[in-house]
């Protein structure tokens, strides 16, 4: 009775000092995010596509959002560039996997990035409502920084390319069906002119 009673007491001690955050969490380079270095790429479902993955194992329709201009602090965001890169990336549930049917865009978008010198990109992650709200700001983070290492990968400059988790703050569809959620699991992108 008194380790439950015990474990009760730590559970409602640990919330109080779980706090919500008002503002998006901006990655630290110095942090250790659990990343393990370059993502892993996969193929998408059977029927191929690139749009978001839904729990049933198919894929489902595509949508097309576009992000708000995120400051980075110590920097001024610049002046944002409208930017053909409107699509997002999706990801499965729970994951942080860069699927292998956005390598084309995402080869794009590192060219088009190095070759504007003065453009900046934020890379934002989103989740969507499940899981507590630490939990999905950090796998925003992971999903940012996967796509992050992707843009790196194919040439972007390190220099060029931050990251923001919002977790699930900025939903890109409401409601708490399959395809609310698949639309909400999304990396996107904003560029930035300094």
């Amino acid at each position: 009775m008194f380790k439950a009673i015990s474990l009760c007491l730590m559970f409602a001690v640990s919330l109080l000092f779980t706090g919500c955050q008002t503002e998006p969490h901006v990655y630290n380079p110095n942090a250790d995010y659990g990343s393990t270095g370059e993502p892993t790429i996969i193929g998408p479902g059977a029927n191929g596509g690139s749009g978001p993955i839904v729990e049933e194992g198919g894929w489902g329709t595509e949508t097309t959002t576009v992000g708000g201009a995120t400051a980075i602090p110590g920097e001024g965001p610049g002046t944002p560039v409208n930017h053909p890169f409107k699509d997002p990336v999706y990801f499965a549930y729970d994951s942080a996997v860069v699927g292998q049917a956005y390598t084309e865009m995402l080869k794009t978008l590192a060219d088009y990035i190095k070759s504007n010198g003065n453009y900046h990109l934020t890379v934002t992650g989103h989740c969507d409502e499940r899981g507590s709200e630490e939990y999905n700001r950090a796998l925003s983070e992971r999903r940012a920084l996967a796509v992050k290492d992707a843009v790196i990968g194919y040439g972007a400059p390190a220099d060029r390319v931050n990251t923001v988790g919002y977790g699930e703050e900025r939903p890109a569809a409401p409601g708490s069906s399959a395809e609310a959620y698949a639309k909400n699991r999304r990396g996107e992108f904003d560029v930035f002119s300094k």
